[in-house]
């Protein structure tokens, strides 16, 4: 009898042991079953997103249904709604590593990452990933900050810049290049005027609907003797000018040695809805970009250098100043 019962208490304690295995076993099954999400979050819920690398971090705000960095600057909106979107799409597959001491080796620990990612809803955190390692073609390690298990993802950390300037709205300067009226550079006036010969053409007038390019032209005062304005290189320079983009908002700009500096490019415009002014600066020291100051903003913009030097190319007046014999 005493044998028996020592037999049931044997196969007793192997039940429970194999109960505890097996519910952990479930445990860590159930994160990467396929079909289950990684982060259990809804993009359109979060409002603040903080970014962190071992040297600096980033955060990005939501206000008024509107992306900006913790500077009160514009943020890039497409390119957030996207990070977002997809961060929202990781699904688990089974984990590349489980270990406590794999997490320091593919570097998603809590003390050595290459990113953490924080998403938030108002104070609370909705959802925490660490990226780590490169696991090849735009694939990172990655663990989410409530598991120890270790997965490979389709995200890559360079889609994470922890610096303000990845996430920073480039375009803010741009405008529709129809929208000029009128533009002061060096001695010249340059003004927007409807071209009459364009009104014998009934194909050019119904075209002029979705474009105001098509009935006018710039006209230039003054007109150097035997010149003339070259209207498709003169257009040429103004895209640029309306497609203009910044590389990042400068820091450490001094201001009184930047106003005692002859600028490089200056102009005003005239806009259907705003007048602006352009004072462009190259460094004293040799810089990889350009400083602009434009009326509308307090800040100082940096411009890649080949950006600025096109620009100052394009409106050199030998650049669409012609011999009216060329033309």
């Amino acid at each position: 009898m005493q044998k028996n019962i020592k037999i049931l208490l044997a196969f007793t304690i192997i039940q429970v042991v194999l109960v505890v295995v097996l519910w952990s076993s479930t445990g860590r099954l159930q994160g990467y079953q396929a079909g289950n999400k990684m982060l259990a979050f809804k993009p359109e819920e979060i409002d603040k997103i903080l970014i962190k690398s071992p040297q600096q971090s980033v955060q990005l705000q939501k206000k008024e249904k509107k992306w900006q960095l913790d500077n009160g600057f514009a943020a890039n909106q497409t390119q957030i709604t996207n990070l977002l979107l997809k961060l929202s799409t990781l699904k688990y597959h089974l984990p590349v590593a489980t270990s406590k001491q794999a997490l320091t080796r593919f570097k998603v620990a809590e003390q050595k990452f290459e990113r953490q990612v924080q998403l938030f809803k108002g104070d609370k955190t909705l959802a925490t990933l660490y990226l780590g390692s490169g696991a090849g073609a735009r694939q990172t390690y990655a663990r989410n900050a409530d598991q120890q298990a270790v997965y490979r993802v389709p995200l890559g950390a360079y889609e994470l810049g922890d610096k303000p300037a990845y996430w920073l709205d480039k375009t803010i300067l741009q405008f529709p290049a129809d929208a000029l009226k009128h533009i002061s550079l060096a001695s010249y006036q340059f003004s927007r005027i409807k071209d009459k010969q364009s009104d014998t053409s009934q194909d050019q007038a119904k075209a002029a609907k979705s474009s105001d390019n098509t009935l006018t032209k710039w006209q230039i005062q003054p007109l150097p003797k035997d010149k003339t304005l070259d209207q498709d290189k003169f257009a040429d320079a103004l895209e640029k000018l309306s497609r203009l983009r910044i590389s990042d908002i400068d820091k450490d700009t001094k201001v009184s040695k930047l106003l005692d500096a002859k600028p490089v490019l200056q102009m005003d415009i005239e806009l259907a809805d705003k007048k602006r002014n352009y004072l462009l600066f190259k460094p004293e020291k040799e810089a990889d970009h350009y400083l602009l100051k434009v009326s509308d903003y307090p800040q100082y913009f940096q411009l890649d250098k080949f950006v600025a030097e096109d620009l100052i190319d394009a409106f050199t007046p030998d650049n669409w100043l012609a011999s009216k014999k060329q033309t």
